[in-house]
């Protein structure tokens, strides 16, 4: 029984880190982040979405950008974000995208994550994330992020 309530603190104890580091990766934004693109689309239902592209840093052969797509309601009101994050190598003849990742953060509401298909294809990082709006497990509402990061033989992400 003892060795039951020890490896029930164990796993206790290692949800709560791993919860604790997700949190601390969640909020990417730096004072120094080159913000190189915004988009807002006025959705039919008052809703909005706003895209906004990032550079993190440049090197003369690699760079690192993310691009971060708000979902807020009709009051202006954050309910979450999808984030794309990715870095690539360029030389002046070619570039390639050596890692892409992305994450969502739920701020208010009975959204969730419910598809996530990120990957790195040739110059460009890709994520599709499906997020959904449920109500007594049931879902009322969908909505879709689809965030590309390119970047062209010089390191500009677009």
């Amino acid at each position: 029984m003892f060795k039951r309530y020890i490896a029930a603190a164990i796993i206790c104890f290692l949800l709560s880190s791993a919860i604790s580091f997700a949190e601390s990766e969640i909020d990417t934004f730096n004072a120094s982040d080159e913000i190189i693109s915004s988009e807002t689309i006025q959705l039919n239902n008052g809703c909005k979405l706003i895209t906004i592209l990032y550079k993190r840093n440049q090197t003369r052969s690699s760079v690192s950008s993310y691009k971060e797509t708000r979902f807020l309601d009709s009051d202006d009101t954050l309910l979450w974000k999808v984030v794309l994050e990715a870095t690539f190598t360029y030389n002046g003849y070619t570039s390639s995208c050596t890692s892409a990742s992305s994450y969502s953060r739920v701020y208010e509401g009975n959204w969730s994550e419910r598809d996530n298909n990120t990957f790195a294809s040739g110059n460009a990082a890709v994520a599709n994330v499906t997020m959904v709006r449920k109500i007594l497990f049931i879902v009322v509402e969908t909505q879709v992020a689809n965030l590309v990061i390119t970047c062209d033989k010089d390191g500009n992400t677009q």
